[in-house]
């Protein structure tokens, strides 16, 4: 028998990472978009032609429930969320709506309507805040940002579900994971979008704030499958997702520029106090030790070449380039949209 998913987040980056891949290995396909408010709908139904998209939010518990009793999904992904950390500071309440209450209506449609389904909620390495890395599953969880305390929650609720109402609901708490679709305001997206625009004349600087802070980037794909991963385990659980190396935004611009021949970092970058966050966290590394005992799970894309990858994108972009690209990764076929395709 076939299995159904259903993803929530289907149009953000890591939906069109985890769609291609579960329809690759034979699953049936649906996720949840945001109605009128979604602008780029379009795109999103050829790109995943094969999946039954529903129109609804996660806000809205009514939506959800008429979606889950329409598909009947065997696995759920909830993916949507606020993610963006500063915004989190500037629409606090906006953030938590749509990140606490969206998760509650969400475990909730799933209890009411689907109960066997199995659903892991995306948490975020954020809930840890400036607690000494590398940072595992008992580490000590201080956010430094209502982004962070929005996840923090998220992974309480889906325990709280979990052993309250028998669910097999489980949390995935995922280091920073990116890729060519992540969106410019994120930093490996601004790094390598900034090179791109320089070297086709388009900017002269890159504006920065903090460059000596510490992340644990890897490649969206293979969070994804970390997920997938996570919903085949015999009992629910939750697991920390992560390269377990951290790099300094300076390692990230370093990396980055080494696509661009004849660019010298000193001459094009401008750092800007006003770009400094004083919660900054000083280093995110994660401890996956647990997800690779436990899942046989690990990162199959190296920093540098995730780079590398974001780089020959916006580079194509940046020339002019109509056509998709495509990558091939731990056998799944991914396509990121060319510029005739995002007009």
């Amino acid at each position: 028998m076939t299995l159904k998913a259903f993803i929530t987040g289907v149009s953000g980056q890591d939906g069109r990472h985890l769609a291609p891949y579960l329809h690759q290995n034979g699953y049936d396909v649906a996720g949840l978009v945001r109605g009128q408010d979604f602008e780029k709908r379009e795109l999103l139904e050829r790109e995943l032609s094969y999946a039954k998209l529903y129109e609804g939010d996660i806000t809205d518990f009514g939506s959800l429930i008429k979606a889950l009793a329409d598909w009947k999904p065997d696995e759920v992904y909830h993916l949507a969320a606020v993610s963006y950390v500063p915004l989190s500071w500037k629409a606090p309440s906006h953030v938590l709506e749509v990140n606490v209450i969206g998760t509650i209506n969400i475990l909730d449609a799933v209890k009411e309507v689907t109960p066997k389904a199995k659903i892991v909620v995306a948490s975020s390495s954020e809930i840890f805040g400036n607690v000494p890395p590398p940072q595992d599953e008992e580490s000590p969880m201080r956010p430094a940002s209502v982004y962070g305390l929005s996840k923090l929650t998220d992974l309480h609720l889906t325990r709280q579900h979990r052993e309250h109402f028998g669910m097999f609901a489980c949390t995935a708490i995922s280091s920073n994971h990116e890729s060519p679709l992540r969106p410019p305001c994120f930093v490996t997206r601004k790094v390598t979008r900034s090179l791109a625009r320089i070297r086709y004349g388009m900017q002269q600087t890159i504006e920065m704030g903090n460059i000596e802070s510490k992340r644990d980037w890897g490649y969206s794909l293979d969070y994804m499958m970390g997920m997938h991963k996570i919903l085949q385990q015999s009992t629910p659980d939750d697991f920390v997702l992560g390269t377990g190396v951290s790099h300094s935004v300076r390692e990230l611009l370093c990396e980055a520029i080494r696509s661009v021949e004849g660019m010298d970092l000193k001459h094009i970058l401008s750092q800007n106090e006003a770009l400094m966050r004083p919660e900054d966290i000083k280093e995110s590394r994660a401890n996956p030790a647990k997800a690779r005992r436990s899942l046989g799970w690990r990162t199959e894309t190296s920093f540098e070449a995730l780079i590398a990858m974001m780089m020959d994108y916006d580079l194509h972009l940046c020339a002019g380039g109509e056509d998709d690209m495509v990558v091939k990764s731990s056998g799944i076929e991914i396509v990121y949209p060319g510029r005739s395709k995002l007009h």
